[in-house]
């Protein structure tokens, strides 16, 4: 099958013939045509045929909660509400949606511009008839069947419905909640790569590449995914992906948002690769207890992309693991706090070079202490800096303050004030300051001009006495 897909000219000729062989087929016009029923929701609106209401019931439950975790993780919201549309039957949801096509046992698909998702029950479920009522041990794959297809929704919304196929499965499949397919697809990808059988990336994000031998296609995608999130953060590749919006491809957009050309990046990842085969993709940086990901972060003063990656996670994680999801919580709370942290040094730096210098050793003290005890060394040495400059800067302030204030009498410890402001302003870069302590010091120096004078006056009179002194001294004796 591979070898046929990879010898037609164009993988969108292949996928326009697969949908178009699929309409042609007589008599899979959807059998549930007719006979739809609704439910409202707040977010999602569920239309189901009769016989389906034990989903029906089970998705108005947990379909808002699922939106409201997706909306969380994108910092993002789609036009509500979102239609539904549940089939018992997986030749009448095929038939219904022909751009979904099944090749090797695998589901393939295109998702381009639609505000209605479709779940097949029986796809879904792996059962060819959906069981009501529904067991319990059944419920994270219907979850995981809504928050597949919500979550590319909003990946298409996010990029302006421009993210090519490959990202675009990866991300909606990091999504998920962790299952036994993430392993099965993880067996695939080593087979691949040990027949040195991998796509590249540019294949995976091809025109037509959602029908690109998709049991290998999807979990390659979502290793890549991984990758990138655990190179630069969760925040970072939604960045990459809104950048997509506007960029004038999938490269330039990559290139933009992680610094390097995608070539270097997919070197990268190939190396990398041994790593997550070897178990490394059971670490999940959205759904794992272990916070190691958002603390590395942390570690090196990216909070922003931190507090991010941290609130998705605690969205994500409430209704699967509400211990993990409060350790998620306290980390974000120091997240928080380092961005309130680092955002103090900016007012600091604003301050300083505005002059303002107690105000910086304010912001200065109070970013210094919290980077400090967020671990964060390179935010500690910047905050440090700042502070020790702003601290310059106020006793400079109060040094020529002093020069301005000293009685003339103290003339020459005013003087002495003025100079140590003019070294101080220097030293911190404030020319215009540095340059009004001089003209202080200038100041001083005329008005210590006539006073020595009389000093030298008094000092020469002061000798011409004693000599007259010796003098009449001698000439007694």
């Amino acid at each position: 099958m591979l070898s046929a897909l990879r010898s037609l000219p164009s993988l969108r000729r292949l996928a326009t013939a697969l949908v178009l062989a699929r309409l042609a087929v007589p008599g899979l016009v959807a059998a549930q045509a007719d006979g739809w029923l609704e439910q409202d929701g707040q977010a999602i609106a569920i239309v189901y045929p009769a016989g389906a209401e034990p989903f029906r019931d089970y998705f108005a439950e947990r379909a808002d909660a699922i939106y409201g975790q997706l909306s969380s993780a994108f910092a993002d919201a789609l036009e509500l509400p979102v239609t539904l549309r549940l089939y018992r039957d997986d030749a009448a949801f095929l038939a219904a949606n022909p751009l979904f096509v099944e090749v090797g046992g695998v589901l393939a698909q295109a998702r381009r511009g639609r505000r209605e998702v479709a779940i097949s029950l029986p796809r879904a479920l792996g059962a060819s008839d959906p069981p009501a009522p529904i067991p319990g041990q059944l419920e994270p794959r219907l979850d995981n069947a809504l928050r597949l297809e919500l979550a590319y929704l909003f990946v298409a919304h996010a990029s302006a419905d421009r993210l090519p196929a490959g990202f675009q499965s990866g991300l909606a499949q990091y999504l998920l909640q962790p299952s036994e397919a993430t392993a099965s697809g993880v067996a695939r990808l080593r087979d691949a790569r040990d027949a040195a059988a991998l796509h590249d990336w540019s294949a995976l994000n091809a025109a037509g590449a959602e029908y690109l031998d998709p049991a290998l296609a999807q979990p390659e995608s979502l290793a890549i995914v991984h990758f990138l999130v655990e190179r630069q953060g969760f925040a970072r590749l939604l960045e990459f992906v809104r950048a997509n919006a506007s960029a004038a491809g999938w490269r330039e957009a990559l290139e933009d948002s992680y610094g390097m050309p995608p070539s270097q990046l997919a070197a990268e990842w190939e190396a990398w690769l041994p790593r997550y085969l070897d178990g490394g993709w059971r670490q999940h940086a959205l759904y794992s207890a272990d916070l190691g990901s958002a603390e590395d972060l942390m570690r090196r003063g990216d909070f922003a992309a931190a507090a991010m990656q941290l609130s998705s996670t605690v969205s994500l994680l409430e209704s699967i693991d509400p211990v993990a999801a409060e350790a998620a919580r306290e980390r974000l709370s120091d997240a928080e706090a380092g961005l309130a942290a680092r955002r103090r040094a900016g007012e600091a730096a604003a301050a300083l070079q505005a002059g303002r210098y107690a105000e910086a050793a304010e912001d200065g003290e109070a970013a210094l202490e919290g980077l400090t005890r967020l671990g964060d060394e390179p935010g500690s040495a910047y905050a440090t800096a700042l502070l020790e400059r702003a601290r310059m800067g106020v006793a400079a302030e109060a040094d020529l303050d002093r020069a301005r204030r000293l009685p003339a009498w103290r003339v020459a410890e005013a003087r002495q004030a003025g100079h140590r402001a003019m070294q101080g302003f220097a030293k911190i870069g404030n020319t215009a300051a540095a340059g009004r302590a001089r003209d202080r010091v200038v100041e001083l120096d005329r008005r210590q001009a006539p006073l020595g004078w009389a000093l030298t006056l008094v000092g020469l009179a002061l000798i011409a006495r004693s000599l007259r002194r010796r003098l009449a001294t001698g000439a007694a004796a």
